[in-house]
């Protein structure tokens, strides 16, 4: 499954059922966590507000300004039902914080990451709205809701939804080799060559986007971060496809489990090697904070 440039990939179903919009959010041990940066400003007399504000115009800005608030309060029913609504409405830093959400394994904390398919798939499932709203916008984030310039401009979120969406690609491929190397009986998916393909394909996207002047002093560092590591994940995709190939035409030829192929590990080996060369290259870029 190929996409062409400025079309953004539907996500790759990893299990049978995917689990995206009208879900209900668990909250079964949520804890705010560092990545909302929660502060002295978000009171309650800034919720009351809001909501007033809200009830005569029903602004989307000031729908996610009530969620991150609502949120930080630890009104979190209410917080994420906001969240879900400003991004149904268009608003591309509600849907970046959903996908970050399932990315951090359903938290908002920076030291989690993702566990399960099903986070997986709705973690891809929002990055990907999210890349969407952003290449739909020719002069980006001219165009988006009135707070989204500020908000790249101390985010980045258009930095962070490209990088992470090839970088949740690759995970959603490592998963599948590590099923298999492990003789699991239970494999989390086999199209692992469309998810190459989509990995491939979100990295060019990345690769190709411009440096954004909001960005102000920070400018280059971004742009020279984004541009090695979207070239590490696009160089990893590249390389792997090929030998992703010969590995399932090895395994489809193998009379015994392919993690007991001799054949079968020289490749998965090869594709281990693109693995470490992949991370040193993500490594050698600048650190963004």
């Amino acid at each position: 499954m190929r996409f062409g440039r400025g079309v953004c990939p539907k996500a790759v179903k990893l299990t049978v059922l995917f689990v995206g919009m009208g879900f209900v959010f668990s909250v079964n041990a949520f804890a705010v966590g560092d990545l909302l940066s929660c502060n002295s400003s978000h009171t309650l007399e800034r919720y009351n507000k809001l909501h007033r504000l809200i009830k005569n115009d029903s602004n989307i800005a000031l729908v996610y300004n009530l969620a991150s608030t609502s949120l930080c309060l630890r009104k979190i029913n209410e917080g994420m039902a906001h969240l879900q609504k400003a991004s149904d409405s268009g608003h591309i830093a509600a849907t970046y914080l959903l996908g970050l959400y399932y990315k951090k394994n359903r938290t908002f904390d920076s030291a989690e990451s993702v566990e399960g398919i099903e986070n997986l798939n709705n973690a891809i499932h929002y990055y990907a709205k999210a890349a969407q709203m952003i290449e739909s916008l020719s002069n980006y984030p001219n165009g988006a809701t009135e707070d989204m310039k500020y908000i790249e401009s101390t985010v980045y979120t258009s930095y962070y939804v490209f990088r992470n969406l090839s970088d949740l690609y690759f995970k959603g491929y490592s998963i599948a080799i590590r099923d298999i190397v492990n003789g699991s009986t239970r494999v989390s998916y086999t199209d692992t060559l469309d998810v190459l393909n989509n990995m491939r394909t979100t990295a060019i996207m990345c690769v190709e986007r411009p440096s954004l002047s909001v960005w102000k002093s920070k400018r280059d560092i971004i742009y020279k971060a984004q541009q090695i590591e979207c070239e590490a994940f696009l160089r990893f995709a590249e390389a792997a496809y090929p030998l992703e190939q010969q590995r399932l035409q090895i395994a489809r030829n193998c009379a015994i489990p392919s993690s007991k192929c001799s054949e079968h590990k020289v490749i998965v080996d090869q594709i281990g090697q693109l693995v470490g060369n992949m991370f040193n290259q993500i490594r050698s870029a600048p650190k963004i904070r």
